[in-house]
């Protein structure tokens, strides 16, 4: 099923430019980074599962920076991607700075030979050129060898790569699915599924729906676990002015692949589509019945159909 919105809509448009607010975050931001980069750069040194620590601890630390710049995100009410990037970015960069210099000052206190880490912080320069130093000649073995040279940049090059993109990509993508009412600088409401409704339905249906007309869903039933094709709505409104309410509708169709596991895709029909007070409490208000079971029956043996009709054309490719 190919369903998009081909007219023009009204949709909401999030705040662009630099939020000033979110600019106090990064030192915040900072702190919780050297925190972290201390765990994170003793754990690799100190413990002795050369490989599966480094990843771990790798993973852990993106995703504490990713996590903490969301966070800081939604207390300062950022929702303008251009800032989100920039803090992101900031923090990233900062981030990464902290993984080398306690990296650094971990190494010399293993091999005594002490760092003075403030003077590391503050000297970039000194710290390259201990950075250098050690990826010339590695400094752990792993199945007789100890990597070095270009094996232990390339692992290190990818272990910035994921430090410093981690707070970017994880904030925005925890960010841009909300709303944010800016006269009231206030976070909306989420009201994820509001609708979830199964076929019988087509081009004619969305578009009354886009159109606000509740009335399009008399003949719709509420989906559940057994559809295998399903519409769902989700609403978003400002608590504070009740002047601001969203829709966002999304078709989700799940198909079982070769190896008899389902395989879930979701299809964005519109997002954040701007919507009136009434029809959303109509939305809110309405129930759809449940289909018949005999109706149920025939419409998953259709899809059972269709599957094995996939099935065997991707064995015969």
């Amino acid at each position: 099923m190919d369903i998009t919105a081909d007219q023009e809509l009204d949709c909401y448009s999030a705040p662009s430019g630099i939020n000033p607010k979110a600019i106090i975050a990064i030192p915040l931001i900072a702190i919780i980074s050297l925190i972290g980069a201390f765990i994170y750069s003793f754990a690799v040194v100190y413990i002795p599962i050369v490989g599966f620590v480094n990843v771990a601890a790798m993973f852990f630390y993106a995703m504490l920076m990713g996590k903490t710049c969301t966070v800081m995100a939604k207390v300062f009410k950022d929702r303008s991607l251009l800032s989100l990037f920039v803090v992101g970015g900031m923090s990233g960069l900062l981030a990464l700075y902290f993984v080398w210099a306690t990296f650094v000052f971990a190494f010399g206190m293993q091999n005594d030979v002490p760092f003075d880490f403030v003077g590391l912080l503050l000297a970039p320069a000194d710290l390259w050129e201990v950075i250098c130093a050690i990826g010339e000649d590695g400094w752990y073995s792993v199945g007789g060898g100890t990597p070095s040279g270009f094996v232990l940049w390339a692992f290190w090059i990818a272990e910035a790569l994921v430090i410093v993109f981690a707070p970017i990509l994880l904030s925005v993508g925890n960010i841009v699915d909300k709303v944010l009412c800016v006269p009231c600088n206030n976070w909306a409401e989420e009201d994820d599924g509001l609708v979830m409704f199964a076929p019988p339905a087509d081009e004619a249906v969305v578009e009354a729906l886009l159109n606000q007309d509740r009335s399009c869903l008399d003949h719709m039933y509420a989906a559940d676990g057994r559809d295998g094709v399903y519409f769902r709505l989700d609403a978003r409104h400002c608590s504070q002015c009740q002047d601001l309410y969203t829709m966002s509708l999304q078709l989700t169709t799940i198909t079982i692949d070769k190896d008899g596991k389902p395989d879930t895709k979701d299809e964005s029909i519109v997002e954040h589509q701007l919507i009136s007070e009434s029809f959303f409490n109509e939305l809110k208000n309405y129930t759809l019945p449940e289909r018949p079971e005999i109706e149920r029956e025939e419409q998953q043996e259709e899809h059972l159909e269709e599957d094995n009709a996939h099935f065997h054309e991707n064995e015969e490719d």
